[in-house]
């Protein structure tokens, strides 16, 4: 990760606060630090690396001394539990930044830090702007997980609805012109979204695959389209 990417991620938190911690424990980036230059809309931020102070002289400023101006908070340790932590109140309503690369993935989206799990899973998506540009625009905000993986899963297909309805019309519509395919999910397979499908479709229809000690069976969308037709047909056929 490059300084210009930093940069980036670091000016989108200050966006939202004019004090951002940075807590790099892999003690990676100390030798960037110097060639940080954050104009933010607080004014040039000022870095305090705050392993080195007392973290009561450190609130002291930044709330009280400086109140208007602008602080990046670098530090390369993991913070106290907040009952010893000085700084705990402060990090309520700062914001954090992290340098991996999930952290830097949920700065380009707009999502909160909680989801980098969920992010890490699905790495090999982010590796093409384009697919990153489709899944921006699909993406509702304050995301729920699984209205990211919906999202991650419409732009993997490039469609531009991502719902669960829309997606599966989809594919089946793809099933109906040949029934017999196996790659209709290829593209999900390519970036680990295929488990994401199968546990949405759990949840909204309960498809299951049952299987024994002398066969593993696993889900496809020839089974899946199979018992819903039956499902629906059922109700019918006993009238």
């Amino acid at each position: 990760m490059n300084i210009e990417q930093i940069s980036q991620g670091l000016l989108k938190k200050f966006e939202q606060s004019r004090l951002v911690f940075w807590q790099d424990v892999d003690k990676e980036f100390t030798d960037e630090l110097p060639n940080l230059q954050l104009n933010t809309r607080y004014g040039l931020a000022t870095i305090i690396e705050i392993d080195t102070l007392s973290h009561l002289e450190v609130k002291h400023r930044v709330e009280l001394l400086e109140p208007e101006q602008a602080f990046l908070l670098y530090s390369q340790q993991k913070p106290n539990d907040p009952i010893r932590d000085w700084l705990y109140d402060i990090r309520l309503y700062a914001q954090e930044f992290y340098a991996d690369s999930s952290s830097m993935i949920l700065n380009d989206i707009g999502m909160n830090m909680e989801f980098r799990p969920v992010i890490s899973k699905f790495k090999s998506f982010f590796a093409n702007k384009q697919r990153v540009t489709r899944l921006k625009k699909l993406l509702p905000k304050s995301a729920t997980e699984r209205e990211l993986e919906l999202a991650l899963i419409a732009a993997s297909l490039k469609l531009e609805t991502p719902t669960f309805t829309n997606i599966l019309q989809v594919l089946l519509a793809q099933l109906a012109n040949d029934f017999e395919s196996d790659s209709l999910l290829a593209e999900l397979d390519k970036y680990n979204l295929t488990p994401s499908f199968w546990t949405i479709v759990y949840e909204d229809f309960g498809y299951i695959v049952e299987s024994n000690k002398d066969e593993k069976r696993h889900p496809s969308l020839q089974d899946l389209a199979t018992k819903l037709l039956f499902t629906e047909s059922l109700p019918s056929t006993n009238q």
